[in-house]
């Protein structure tokens, strides 16, 4: 939460509460994976498939390396990342919603990764994230909370009646 004030982001009630939102549905949806995969497993084996399953989680999400350039074969992937619903929400309420130019008066330095860009619009398009609602990305989230959820609840009601 801390980061939005810290990038310098405008200091608009509505962004800041999607950006929030995603935020808390984001922590829920880690949290519920979470105990999906300590329900589901030993405490051995737990420690190494919470990180083994971030690691794609992370990776198709459109965060490091844009949509547009994960392979054909591989974007459906994509779709199964629950991170990838929370970053494109999240640039939505930021750079979304008819958001006034950008301050580019700083000079470019030798570690500046981007270029600064004046148009919140070209953002969007560069993350590959222009053409996404942020109200199916919150959606989204509910979703896989709820079956994360139930899931868990049904891991823990067998591993119950398989222990006596």
């Amino acid at each position: 939460m801390i980061g939005y004030f810290m990038t310098d982001q405008p200091l608009e009630f509505n962004r800041f509460m999607i950006f929030l939102t995603m935020l808390v549905l984001t922590a829920f949806v880690a949290q519920s994976q979470g105990l999906l995969i300590g329900a589901s497993t030993d405490l051995e084996v737990s420690v190494f498939l919470g990180p083994a399953t971030g690691i794609p989680i992370i990776l198709f999400s459109g965060f490091f390396i844009t949509l547009d350039t994960i392979p054909k074969y591989l974007q459906w992937l994509s779709y199964s990342s629950f991170t990838r619903y929370a970053f494109e929400g999240s640039m939505k309420g930021i750079y979304g919603h008819n958001r006034s130019g950008m301050n580019c008066s700083k000079k470019p330095t030798a570690s500046s990764v981007f270029p600064c860009m004046a148009d919140p619009q070209s953002v969007l398009t560069l993350l590959s994230v222009s053409h996404y609602h942020y109200g199916i990305d919150i959606t989204v989230l509910i979703v896989f909370f709820f079956i994360l959820r139930v899931l868990c609840f049904f891991v823990l009601k067998w591993r119950a009646r398989n222990s006596t």
